[in-house]
């Protein structure tokens, strides 16, 4: 677990690092690996490919097309860092998290070893549904709900009791879409 926690770590800041630059995470720029989409929704690493000037305009269709995703690094020992801007972005990235030198070779146990991958940095959601939850009883409520909201905490005292149902594909995190739908900070899990 260690290991996928460190890899999640240097995707999360791989994948900050464009939004901090300004760039799109869903139309790809001069260095950039894309990765068909899978009817999965996962990402198919063994086509990837690295965007060129020869490509771009073609990466770029793809991509709007739903058939392409830029993508982010799980590092490994066998990991791939993108070039251009993109790939200055996702070594930054790991100099941050210092994990540029890390040895993903897990000598003492070899399973544990990591070749590192790719992920999209952005997917698509379906089968969203929202619906009103019933109102629970005040017995039922949590330590953390009495107490109230923490100085940084964004709540709303009024706020709905929500059921939000929807699919993701796998390898993705609903805690990060539900974050985004809240607007939380990026440091609020």
């Amino acid at each position: 677990m260690t290991i996928h926690s460190l890899q999640s770590l240097a995707f999360n800041h791989s994948w900050r690092g464009p939004l901090e630059a300004g760039l799109d995470l869903l139309e790809p720029e001069l260095g950039d690996l894309v990765a068909p989409i899978q009817a999965s929704g996962r990402v198919d690493v063994s086509k990837m490919a690295l965007v060129t000037e020869t490509n771009l305009d073609r990466c770029k269709r793809n991509c709007k097309l739903g058939r392409l995703a830029v993508t982010g690094p799980l590092p490994g020992q066998d990991a791939s860092l993108a070039g251009g801007v993109p790939g200055e972005i996702e070594a930054k990235a790991l100099q941050n998290t210092e994990l540029e030198n890390l040895d993903w070779r897990v000598k003492k146990i070899p399973n544990l070893s990591t070749n590192g991958t790719r992920r999209p940095l952005s997917v698509v959601f379906r089968d969203f549904n929202v619906e009103e939850a019933t109102l629970l009883s005040e017995d039922s409520f949590s330590e953390r709900w009495e107490k109230g909201p923490d100085k940084a905490d964004r709540w709303h005292p009024e706020g709905a009791n929500l059921r939000i149902r929807f699919t993701l594909p796998p390898g993705t995190y609903a805690t990060v879409l539900m974050r985004e739908f809240m607007r939380s900070p990026l440091d609020h899990y």
